[in-house]
């Protein structure tokens, strides 16, 4: 499974818990709770990852140890892993579907 490491900081001002990926830059969330956080973040770093194979890119696929992180659901994870080896071969989906006699 893949872990993605996850940074919990407090907004002095609002109180709330703010969340952030290292490694995606772009894929940010918050609650009201750390609880409430964890939750929004792992919808919010599935969003981001949707981002990543929409537009073809590699998806990032940092696995943290003994660090915090957020688990992706088996499914999403076993995607990230197939497409990322996709694009390391080189093999577009047309590709694929030859090679499966799809």
């Amino acid at each position: 499974m893949l872990h993605y490491i996850i940074t919990l900081k407090p907004a002095p001002e609002t109180g709330a818990v703010v969340a952030g990926f290292p490694d995606i830059e772009f894929c940010h969330s918050d609650g009201d709770d750390a609880d409430e956080t964890l939750l929004n973040a792992k919808d919010a770093l599935i969003s981001a990852l949707e981002i990543f194979i929409e537009q073809r890119q590699p998806v990032p696929s940092m696995v943290g140890e003994g660090q915090p992180s957020v688990l992706l659901p088996g499914l999403i994870a076993q995607k990230v892993l197939f497409l990322n080896d996709m694009q390391a071969q080189g093999v577009r989906k047309a590709a694929l579907a030859r090679r499966l006699r799809v």
